[in-house]
């Protein structure tokens, strides 16, 4: 009996010996605590500011009005450069219209010049009822007196300049010269198209007395033309025809005086225009 029991003792022995063992792992280790860094706290900031008193609140809107109103202003001085830069600019496009014109008016000038006896001896030949006393001369008059001429002013750099509000960046002097130029130039248009509506309204009636037929070949050098007579004219008819080149002259007449005005303002605008594009 020992026997048997020792063998069933050693089986209880042997299954304790394993929980003998991990007791006294377990206490032999040493478990220490788990550290922990060092970690930085953030507080939350505190949102409730103090009042602030009103002069901190008039300061703080005068700095702003300040600002705003600098600002503004150097946005108008900028502009301001700029817009007379431009107008600058257009005042030396002026110049060379100018000049362009001067040679347009001083080429018309002569053309009038040359014209204006030319239709004084139609005017005459037909008072004095001498159409018909030398049929060529009175071709080459008449073909003379219908070759009108309307010369090309130029004026796109003075529209230029008023509609870019650029006027009012020139002096006083300056400006109404530039006034009085433009107005010379509209009262010559005006002028010209008020005798040319007469002189179309009447041309079916001349054309009915004259004979053009030889003017087709007035494109050819050292053309002689021909015209065959004239009708025996009755007073109104010689009234008439005598009326239309009358006008023609008038128109002449005028149109040079518009041109030497025109010629004198342009002069003295050229140098106005020279002295102000010096002077900045």
């Amino acid at each position: 009996m020992s026997e048997e029991q020792n063998i069933e003792d050693e089986p209880n022995q042997s299954n304790q010996e394993p929980f003998k063992n991990v007791n006294e792992i377990s206490s032999q280790q040493n478990i220490e605590p788990p550290q922990t860094e060092n970690m930085e706290v953030h507080h939350h900031p505190d949102l409730h500011h103090k009042p602030k008193k009103w002069k901190e609140y008039f300061l703080e809107f005068l700095m702003i009005f300040i600002a705003v109103t600098l600002g503004f202003f150097a946005e108008n001085i900028r502009e301001y450069f700029a817009e007379k830069n431009v107008t600058q600019q257009y005042l030396k496009s002026m110049q060379v219209e100018l000049i362009h014109n001067k040679s347009v008016f001083q080429y018309a000038d002569s053309l009038y010049k040359a014209r204006l006896p030319v239709e004084d001896s139609i005017v005459k030949i037909f008072i004095a009822k001498n159409e018909n006393a030398d049929l060529h001369l009175m071709a080459r008059l008449i073909y003379t007196s219908r070759l009108q001429y309307m010369p090309p002013i130029e004026t796109s750099a003075y529209n230029q300049l008023v509609n870019s509000g650029g006027l009012k960046y020139i002096n006083n002097t300056l400006k109404d010269s530039l006034s009085k130029y433009e107005s010379l130039i509209e009262e010559f248009k005006s002028y010209n198209t008020a005798v040319n509506n007469y002189i179309i309204t009447s041309f079916p009636g001349i054309t009915s007395i004259e004979d053009l037929s030889d003017y087709v070949h007035s494109h050819e050098s050292n053309h002689i033309f021909i015209m065959s007579p004239y009708p025996e004219l009755t007073d109104r008819e010689r009234r008439q025809i005598t009326n239309y080149y009358t006008y023609h002259f008038e128109r002449t007449s005028g149109n040079r005086e518009h041109i030497d005005d025109l010629i004198y303002t342009q002069v003295s605008l050229l140098g106005m225009i020279q002295k102000e594009t010096e002077h900045k």
